[in-house]
């Protein structure tokens, strides 16, 4: 067309054009559509997570359903990449993080995911997941018994067999951010149970009231002896420590107990029990630590509980369910 030449349209063109670009047309507002749900995951309003371990993968989402703070948690388990079993819950919470762990020593990995609730992002909870079957199994982290002090600020690691759990403590007039101490509270997990195994705090405030203080850096802890009591089994110690890990070992079931930089001059290495289904202890000096071993008298361990006590260590039992 010339500069100056009048304009002349064609509807059948003009319909003959849309045809020939109706593909990018459309890739174009399929674009405008997807870009809502990628801007919320920005938000931090969603999750997405692949986690595999041996055979198992677990297709992690976490998707808000109307609103922020309300959720839909789904696991997609896939096994040697088949469909295997789903898990699909309502939630308050957002998963933010999420691994794969033999966290109870059985040859087994579960799931281990944390997430923040929506509407308070320092508030956070840890769920385990593990294969029962051809289903998919959640134990919860349990409730906090007692809340005050507590303002959020969870930190969760796994060490020693154990879960443990780090927040702030607050004093009614602390400042957020400025907090009088912290608590640590441990977990294990047998059965596919979440138990609470111990508390440790370690704060300004507990320290006045003459409360038992762990140990002290650079100093070096002693075992002392091994006590059977009504209802559990006490490792005596010099002092306070919350130092130790924990696992299993089958063929026959053992429970072991290791106290690194640990020293002992106990003169009985094996100490009969006989309780608890636990038939005898037995103590090594081993180069850089300490090891107990408590034999089973049955076919299979109890579940246990191993808790920081003052200047001890007590082993918890009680029947499987």
């Amino acid at each position: 067309m010339l500069y100056g030449e009048p304009l002349s349209f064609s509807w059948g063109v003009f319909m003959n054009q849309i045809q020939r670009h109706s593909f990018i047309l459309s890739f174009f507002f399929l674009a405008l559509t997807l870009a809502a749900p990628l801007y919320a995951a920005d938000n931090s309003c969603s999750f997405n997570a692949m986690v595999t371990a041996d055979e198992f993968s677990y297709r992690i989402a976490s998707n808000s359903v109307d609103s922020c703070n309300k959720q839909i948690m789904s696991i997609s388990v896939l096994k040697n990449a088949l469909p295997f079993t789903q898990f699909v819950n309502p939630t308050e919470y957002i998963a933010e993080t999420a691994w794969a762990e033999d966290i109870d020593d059985d040859g087994r990995f579960e799931l281990l995911i944390v997430s923040h609730n929506a509407d308070a992002v320092d508030i956070k909870s840890l769920d385990i997941f593990s294969v029962d079957g051809n289903m998919l199994k959640q134990a919860r982290l349990p409730e906090l018994l007692d809340k005050s002090g507590y303002r959020g600020g969870d930190r969760f690691s796994t060490e020693g067999g154990r879960i443990v759990r780090f927040f702030p403590i607050y004093q009614p007039r602390d400042k957020d951010g400025k907090p009088s101490g912290e608590m640590r509270l441990q977990y294990q997990y047998r059965n596919r149970q979440l138990l609470l195994a111990g508390t440790t705090p370690n704060s300004k405030v507990q320290a006045a009231a003459g409360k038992a203080e762990p140990m002290k850096k650079g100093e070096q802890l002693k075992i002392i002896s091994i006590q059977t009591k009504q209802d559990y089994i006490e490792i005596k110690t010099s002092t306070s420590t919350d130092k130790y890990k924990v696992f299993r070992i089958s063929d026959p079931w053992r429970l072991v107990i290791d106290f690194p930089g640990a020293v002992t001059d106990m003169q009985d290495k094996t100490v009969v029990i006989d309780r608890f289904g636990i038939a005898r202890a037995r103590v090594g000096l081993n180069k850089g630590f300490v090891r107990i071993v408590f034999d089973s008298s049955t076919a299979s361990l109890q579940t246990e509980t191993v808790t920081p006590a003052e200047n001890a260590v007590r082993i918890g039992f009680y029947p499987s369910k």
